[in-house]
């Protein structure tokens, strides 16, 4: 498991398989990295750095390289966001999800984690019930409700009631574990939420201008007219949808595409180049923008900015 400098790594002793709150006894807790609420629209390496001066709150980052998993594509590992309070049982869920290069966020309190899941993109989000700030059911219906967030969420808990069931699915949950749980059928659970996710079944339809981005289906238009995108163009694309008409920075973008290890060559400036040929190619006016020494961003014709290079010189 890589991590970055100065990362405490969860240990490293046997376990059964089961994911339970005493499974890994005496294990190190996940790296501890403060993240303020009010940090959005921060890099996340910016981020990271300006919080290490504020009050701690658990959220670690991570990714391998390999076999990704199978039905999934090979550039694109499973993003996702992990907010359980216990220490020791969300550092087993980490070492397991990563042999399978699962891409893993994690947050130890509910307010962390809603800040996580709104302001980054997430292949889906396995969420602790019992959370300090806010519980789990008070995020995922937030998330839901104001949020209008679809990424699939499947609920950790001890209480096995029908209520208790019954309650988090009309927060919003997709699915349902119950503690102690088996760790290959978490992973199992998650490849199968994803593949509908990303499948025609559930997906929400993002505009900007007369640009449509369906998450569902995958599919996206440009004044009617469809366009063929590889999978890494289109994660690009959906986070710029997201967040237009504001800027994202190349920073943030690199860190949604491959973590915390971008390659060493600028193969974002590519990207970026094939991507504006795809969406501004055959259009009257230019809808992707990039804004010098900053990032990029969609914005609808006349709403560009003073200063924002338009042009592919540095795509």
């Amino acid at each position: 498991m890589n991590a970055r400098p100065g990362a405490i790594l969860p240990g490293k002793e046997a376990f059964d398989g089961k994911a339970t709150e005493g499974s890994r006894p005496g294990a190190q807790a996940p790296h501890r990295t403060a993240f303020p609420h009010d940090a959005v629209g921060t890099s996340p390496r910016g981020v990271r750095a300006v919080a290490r001066a504020a009050t701690a709150m658990p959220v670690r980052t991570s990714r391998i390289a390999g076999e990704k998993p199978v039905g999934m594509m090979a550039d694109a590992p499973i993003r996702v966001l992990l907010v359980e309070d216990h220490n020791d049982l969300a550092g087993t869920i980490v070492d397991f999800l990563e042999s399978f290069d699962f891409a893993v966020d994690y947050a130890a309190d509910g307010l962390t984690g809603l800040h996580l899941a709104r302001t980054r993109t997430f292949d889906a989000i396995v969420l602790d019930v019992v959370l300090p700030g806010i519980d789990g059911l008070e995020l995922c219906r937030r998330l839901r409700a104001e949020h209008a967030c679809a990424t699939p969420v499947i609920m950790l808990t001890a209480r096995d009631e029908l209520n208790d069931k019954l309650a988090g699915f009309d927060s919003g949950a997709d699915d349902y574990l119950i503690k102690p749980f088996d760790l290959p059928e978490l992973v199992a659970r998650l490849r199968s939420l994803v593949r509908r996710g990303t499948g025609a079944v559930t997906g929400e339809r993002l505009s900007v201008a007369d640009l449509t981005l369906d998450t569902g289906s995958r599919e996206v238009h440009r004044a009617g007219r469809a366009l063929a995108l590889s999978p890494t163009a289109f994660r690009i694309l959906e986070l710029l949808v997201r967040r237009a008409p504001n800027i994202v920075t190349r920073e943030e973008i690199e860190w949604t595409l491959w973590g915390e290890e971008p390659p060493r060559s600028d193969s974002l400036r590519s990207l970026v180049y094939k991507l504006r040929g795809w969406v501004d190619g055959d259009a009257d006016a230019p809808l992707l923008h990039t804004v010098a020494g900053i990032g990029y961003r969609l914005a609808a014709p006349g709403a560009n900015e003073a200063g924002n290079d338009t042009g592919s010189a540095d795509s």
